[in-house]
């Protein structure tokens, strides 16, 4: 029988009882991201899933992986543009979601290091992915906007970790220096006059002030 291509690495007879499949991808791509959303809220509302942060960050992200999951069947089953790179987010959400719900307290402070670059990475390379394959412009005004969206949060997420790393350090040394000072100042009171002591103290609360500014600075994100 002879045989005609139609696609890479897809042929079909040539008397044509094998069609293509020709359905349109910007539906299926609009479809699986809505069914992605849905699901994420449906999950958060459930009565299985607890409020506290861990449960609803990874209920929404096994919603997400619902629809990632659905582009990357129904493209390949019902359509001539095949979007299996979509099985990738899928997964990173899908199991990302699964460990928060059930090792959440555990995990996280791993996770947060971990979850910013692998995330951006990712983005970058669905980008690519989706630059080649997908011939719609649903890639424009969907997939794209999606991809910015994740970008983002991985940036912020990146910088929340760092920022309360540099809080906790600095709260961490201003407890020490002030630990400290207590020490000296005990000292300084059995072995030195009182107007050396009055001298030393001006320089401690100007370093107080100081530091007490710059957590605050970071706290709110200047």
């Amino acid at each position: 029988m002879a045989i005609t291509p139609t696609a890479p690495g897809r042929v079909r007879p040539a008397d044509g009882s094998d069609a293509p499949r020709s359905g349109h991808v910007g539906w299926i791509v609009a479809g699986s991201l809505a069914t992605g959303l849905v699901a994420a809220l449906l999950l958060v509302a459930a009565p299985f899933v607890s409020p506290g942060e861990n449960d609803v960050t990874g209920a929404v992200l096994c919603g997400f992986a619902v629809g990632w999951a659905l582009l990357a069947i129904l493209s390949t089953r019902y359509t001539d543009q095949p979007q299996r790179w979509a099985a990738a987010p899928a997964l990173f959400m899908g199991l990302g979601g699964l460990l928060l719900i059930g090792f959440g307290d555990s995990l996280r402070p791993v996770l947060n290091w971990v979850w910013p670059p692998m995330l951006l990475a990712l983005v970058v390379w669905m980008f690519l992915r989706a630059r080649r394959q997908l011939h719609s412009r649903s890639r424009r005004w969907l997939l794209y906007p999606v991809s910015a969206v994740l970008a983002v949060a991985s940036v912020g997420g990146g910088y929340q970790t760092v920022r309360d790393l540099l809080i906790s350090r600095l709260a961490h040394r201003l407890e020490l220096h002030r630990a400290r000072v207590s020490q000296d100042q005990v000292v300084i009171h059995r072995q030195r006059p009182a107007g050396l002591l009055e001298l030393l103290q001006p320089r401690v609360h100007l370093f107080h002030v100081l530091i007490l500014v710059t957590v605050q600075l970071l706290q709110l994100g200047l």
